[in-house]
């Protein structure tokens, strides 16, 4: 049993002493709204993308450091369906994570609910898919997280973070970790 990992989802969380941040991008690493937004706040420009488009092309993600962090890129848009560019590309990241972090716990994570712009996946769907990756990395390749934040963009559709959250509990439960998933709102 994992001990003590709490699943933040909120609406447009910040980034703040995270040790990874992921970023979904296309397979040639065009920079969307989302990707400007988190390089900005990360301190980065675009032409970090560019930087990673071979590596991109070649393995679907792109891991670096950026100082304390680990900056993720994940394909999510390709010529493959969107579910399987993320749950292939997501879970082979992890592995990358795993092995750079030799068993130690990577404390604080953020990660968008990816594949929901360009890729068109519902909300609920992206978050299942992530987090089902996040446990298969727990139980196969021993990745420990103390703290998910799971961010979620503006839903034009009305979809709450309540049902997400029924949702992902749901997951957590049937996969016998004992995380704790919670709604969190954050003010303005």
């Amino acid at each position: 049993m994992a001990g003590a990992t709490t699943v933040r989802i909120g609406i447009e969380l910040p980034i703040r002493n995270h040790d990874a941040v992921f970023v979904s991008t296309d397979d040639v690493g065009t920079p969307g709204a989302l990707n400007v937004h988190v390089l900005e706040q990360l301190g980065l420009g675009k032409s970090v993308l560019s930087d990673q488009r071979e590596v991109l092309r070649e393995h679907g993600y792109a891991v670096f450091e950026h100082g304390q962090t680990l900056v993720v890129f994940i394909v999510t848009v390709s010529l493959a369906p969107t579910a399987v560019s993320l749950t292939q590309n997501l879970q082979s990241a992890l592995k990358s994570i795993a092995v750079r972090s030799e068993g130690r716990s990577v404390n604080r994570v953020w990660l968008p609910l990816m594949g929901t712009g360009a890729g068109r996946m519902e909300f609920a769907e992206s978050a299942r898919l992530s987090v089902s990756g996040l446990i298969q990395a727990f139980y196969e390749f021993g990745l420990r997280f103390d703290q998910l934040d799971l961010s979620v963009g503006r839903p034009a559709d009305g979809r709450t973070l309540d049902d997400l959250t029924a949702v992902l509990t749901h997951q957590v439960r049937e996969s016998g970790l004992d995380w704790k998933i919670e709604a969190v709102s954050l003010s303005p």
